[in-house]
């Protein structure tokens, strides 16, 4: 999806850096704070599975009470 997509890319730009939940909730354009946890996770789980399934394993990092990181080693 679109959505899925702007969270890859904005990982992946900020490549090996923690961008916050809020920052990314924002470049997809939602401010509800309630539920950006669940629709992150949603999005995350799709990604990941995806790039799994393409062999590439998984290079996004979940820091915990921070955000996420494009981590590919």
């Amino acid at each position: 999806t679109s959505s899925e997509n702007i969270i890859v890319h904005s990982l992946m730009k900020a490549e090996g850096r923690v961008i916050s939940r809020a920052a990314i909730m924002e470049r997809l354009g939602n401010d509800d704070r309630y539920s950006a946890d669940n629709i992150l996770a949603v999005f995350t789980c799709r990604i990941r599975k995806s790039l799994a399934a393409v062999g590439a394993g998984s290079p996004i990092e979940t820091v915990k009470r921070v955000g996420m990181r494009w981590n590919h080693a």
